[in-house]
């Protein structure tokens, strides 16, 4: 009976050695599976910062036309800059393939100043057009890495607008025999009032909107933890007129531009 008992002892230890000794192995090559995981396919944060532009542009020339610098023109262009910060999230650990999704605000203006005058008469007008808003972007993208650290990543995707400020500023200086009379203002591209100062469209016309709903398309590009990004954007209609509550014809005013970044991965 002793025998039997230290026999069965003896063949518990050795199981559990055996046990001990797969486990340990078994860490092991977990371990080193995960080692192997190649860097460019871990999820990642980006933060930019960038130069962009606004390209607005009607779609009925005959009905408006914008006026800067005292010509009328079928298009304005804003320029700006803007912050980025985009989360890469990993959608296969066999491919590079990431869910990017991240927050953009931007800042974009153009300045006008349109002059008349004559015999003893001058006039000269000052506008400025602001525009701030904010995109959550949702991309896809593919990065190709190179074995000396260079890479490139093609990217598209969807983004959601929201014009948080959109507004007219503007200076008037009038001279006329020698006396000269100022006057400033602001108005603003969301009202639509005929007895608000602030109102830039009147109380029967629609205003431009503050969601609009675009995409993107661009490539980044860089080394390492570098990145330096360009892109191309487009939206729906900054602003629709609608022949159904307004007496005109329908035009619209498109708007997309391009915007050039540079960033670091981390």
């Amino acid at each position: 009976m002793k025998k039997i008992i230290l026999a069965t002892l003896v063949a518990f230890m050795v199981t559990g050695v055996q046990a001990q000794i797969v486990s340990s192995k078994n860490s092991r090559l977990t371990v080193e599976k995960q080692a192997k995981v190649k860097p460019e396919i871990a999820n990642y944060n980006r933060f930019s910062l960038g130069l962009s532009t606004n390209k607005f542009k009607t779609s009925d020339d005959n009905l408006f036309k914008f006026k800067i610098d005292g010509k009328r023109e079928e298009s304005m262009t804003l320029k700006g800059l803007d912050i980025n910060y985009m989360r890469g999230i990993s959608l296969t650990q066999k491919f590079p393939l990431y869910l990017e999704v991240g927050g953009r605000l931007t800042y974009e203006t153009l300045k006008s100043t349109n002059k008349d005058g004559g015999n003893n008469w001058s006039e000269k007008e000052t506008e400025r057009f602001n525009l701030l808003s904010l995109s959550v972007p949702v991309n896809v993208t593919y990065k190709y890495t190179f074995s000396n650290g260079f890479y490139l990543a093609p990217f598209v995707g969807i983004h959601f607008r929201l014009n948080l400020m959109a507004n007219d500023k503007w200076e008037y200086e009038e001279t006329y025999y020698g006396e000269t009379e100022k006057e400033d203002g602001k108005m603003s591209f969301f009202k639509a009032d005929e007895e608000d100062e602030d109102a830039y469209f009147d109380e029967d016309m629609d205003v431009c909107k503050r969601f609009q709903f675009g995409g993107q398309v661009g490539l980044n590009f860089g080394y390492k933890a570098l990145n330096i990004g360009l892109g191309y954007y487009f939206d729906t209609p900054f602003y629709k007129y609608d022949s159904d509550t307004n007496s005109s014809n329908d035009f619209k005013i498109k708007s997309g531009g391009v915007a050039l970044t540079v960033g670091v991965n981390f």
